[in-house]
């Protein structure tokens, strides 16, 4: 994890844990140049689905808070496009509590 997701993250987190969300991913993509978009992948606490309401809500609490934070603006550097969805069937597996997560689950593995 880059010290941008770090720090994205450690703001990120706080804000979505009320609304019932586990933060599972945060990714921040873009070509140079362009505008940067800002994937923020959510997953109900303790199971189950997260359905739209929960993803509106999730980006209605993070855009005040992303645009009023010094640090968040560094990061981003301007403008940006916000993206809050859930991890999806296909959610990648880049940090041990992800695969803890699926322990006793069949996977497929792509390299």
């Amino acid at each position: 994890m880059t010290d941008a997701s770090q720090a994205l993250t450690a703001l990120i987190e706080p804000v979505v844990t009320p609304l019932g969300l586990d933060l599972y991913d945060v990714e921040l993509a873009g070509a140079k140049g362009r505008a940067p978009t800002l994937r923020v992948l959510v997953d109900r606490t303790g199971g189950g689905a997260v359905d739209l309401d929960a993803i509106t809500e999730a980006t209605r609490a993070l855009s005040p808070v992303l645009d009023a934070d010094a640090a968040a603006g560094r990061i981003l550097s301007g403008a940006y496009t916000l993206e809050v969805s859930s991890p999806g069937l296909e959610r990648p597996l880049r940090r041990p509590d992800h695969w803890q997560r699926v322990c006793g689950e069949v996977v497929v593995i792509k390299t």
